[in-house]
């Protein structure tokens, strides 16, 4: 009973600290840093951290605390050496989809965004929180425009019909790789996905794969022409990055 007091009573202590927002916002970073300590203490108090946890995975507990009625979804995208992947992970099970090798790691991450939104849609519970550590899938969902790939706007649509149905759904940033169990769990089965999902890419995507792999294979015809004078100047088909005197 006292534990659970002492527990309310610091969250509304790491409340009244929010007011001050406009006042830290003001403050040098040498200063701010002084008050990390005392700020991050009441987190691992309430969240039942251990000392060692990264500062980060702090702030995700944080806002789980804030919304315990929603449900938690991870997702995340993933591009390797032939190899690109993304990767759903709900409560009870995860979903993996492999995508076509010129898909970028940004349209990896929308497509698994718009995969649990399409699941989200077949449950019977309306209040769902979708947690990634892309920001720039945010950054691109956080505004329309009818330049924005294929995905985002299939994104932004089924958003739409899901709050008209009367769904609550919430999007936000986490960090990558801070012991956040769900978000390991979405970049593992992204990693090794195998189902292959056929879906359209967006033209940047492929202009980029094409020039890619352009650039190798001129690289390849380039490295055995060791006896051409130009090689021992410009080994590499780069650009450089200054030109030399």
């Amino acid at each position: 009973m006292l534990y659970a007091i002492f527990h309310v009573d610091i969250l509304c202590y790491y409340d009244r600290l929010r007011m001050y927002g406009v006042w830290l916002g003001s403050s040098r970073p040498t200063v701010l840093r002084r008050l990390d300590t005392i700020h991050h203490s009441p987190l691992r108090i309430c969240s039942g951290a251990f000392r060692t946890s990264p500062v980060e995975s702090l702030f995700f507990t944080t806002i789980a605390y804030q919304y315990p009625s929603f449900v938690p979804i991870f997702t995340d995208g993933s591009k390797s050496d032939g190899h690109v992947g993304c990767g759903v992970a709900f409560p009870s099970n995860t979903l993996s989809y492999r995508l076509h090798n010129c898909c970028s790691v940004f349209t990896a991450e929308l497509v698994a965004i718009f995969r649990a939104l399409q699941e989200i849609s077949l449950s019977n519970q309306c209040n769902f929180i979708i947690y990634t550590d892309s920001m720039s899938s945010l950054k691109a969902l956080s505004h329309y425009d009818n330049r924005m790939r294929p995905v985002a706007l299939d994104i932004l649509s089924i958003l739409q019909f899901l709050r008209n149905e009367g769904f609550n759904i919430i999007c936000c940033w986490i960090p990558s790789h801070v012991g956040i169990s769900g978000n390991e769990t979405a970049d593992t089965v992204a990693k090794f996905a195998s189902a292959f999902l056929p879906r359209p890419f967006p033209y940047c995507d492929i202009k980029k794969f094409l020039l890619s792999h352009l650039s190798s294979v001129w690289q390849q015809k380039w490295d055995p022409l060791i006896n051409n004078k130009l090689h021992s100047v410009k080994p590499s088909i780069s650009l450089w990055s200054v030109l030399p005197i």
